[in-house]
């Protein structure tokens, strides 16, 4: 080997050590963020964050050997934390064109149906635009928020919008708000909460979910975290997906409205 071919190996090698290192660095620096989403991820009485989604992050977790702290915080506080900050996980989030430029997407964890709720049953609405002569209440920073403000809607006159999924329940019980768009498990699970049952509200619309171009929920990463670390999370989806321990957690959505995952 002649001096030309050693140097150049040898800087290929010293290249590869400071990559692995680089990235075993990064793994271990992994912060996860999410909101307030029952029954999706949500913190229990003692703080620890739960939920189907929350199991699904875990079994990545598990399935590629790192740890991460998993913090919640409110919706648009942790997007802008994911944007901002590298290595920075975020879940569930819905992935559409707004939010395509800001994040790397490691795949798709669960599925939503949404519909908008009515205390009165007899409101029935053939579309969005219907819904213009009600107050409708959304959550801040959630996909629905965008979806209303881009059919006209204006904050303040026919649209509230809210800290919190369980504030708008209690507004709507109020006759505060005439309408509650809303995920069907997360509704069912704020219900049973508040001992009440899904049924004892009207559905006024089913949300085609050509109206959000994607209703799935996602893990992803911002933009400033690096195309390795994002594949690593990725293969270990794909392989908890492959395994049937996705699929697990996902039969086990129904049993996690349950009166005792409620009372945490």
């Amino acid at each position: 080997m002649n001096q030309i071919k050693y140097i150049k190996l040898c800087i290929y090698f010293i290249c590869l050590i400071i990559c692995l290192v680089t990235h075993s660095k990064d793994l271990k620096n992994i912060e996860i963020v999410t909101e307030e989403y029952p029954p999706y991820n949500y913190s229990d009485k003692n703080g620890r964050v739960i939920g189907i989604n929350t199991e699904i992050i875990q079994a990545v977790l598990k399935e590629i050997q790192i740890s991460g702290k998993i913090s919640v915080y409110p919706w648009k506080r942790a997007q802008k934390i994911a944007q901002n900050n590298p290595n920075i996980l975020i879940y569930s989030i819905v992935r559409n064109p707004a939010r395509e430029k800001y994040y790397k997407w490691v795949g798709k964890i669960n599925k939503q149906r949404f519909n908008i709720y009515s205390k009165d049953k007899q409101i029935k609405l053939s579309s969005i635009e219907d819904a213009k002569k009600y107050i409708v209440g959304v959550y801040n920073g959630d996909i629905l928020e965008i979806l209303f403000l881009r059919h006209g809607f204006r904050d303040g006159d026919n649209l509230y919008i809210a800290q919190k999924n369980e504030n708008l329940y209690k507004m709507l019980t109020s006759d505060r708000i005439q309408l509650w768009p809303i995920d069907e498990a997360a509704a069912k699970f704020l219900l049973r909460k508040n001992n009440e049952k899904i049924d004892d509200l009207g559905i006024a619309f089913k949300i085609p979910a050509k109206e959000l171009s994607d209703t799935d929920l996602y893990m992803a990463f911002g933009t400033k975290t690096s195309d390795e670390v994002v594949n690593i999370f990725k293969k270990g989806l794909e392989k908890i997906i492959k395994n049937g321990t996705h699929k697990k957690i996902l039969e086990n959505q129904s049993s996690s409205t349950t009166d005792e995952k409620v009372e945490n």
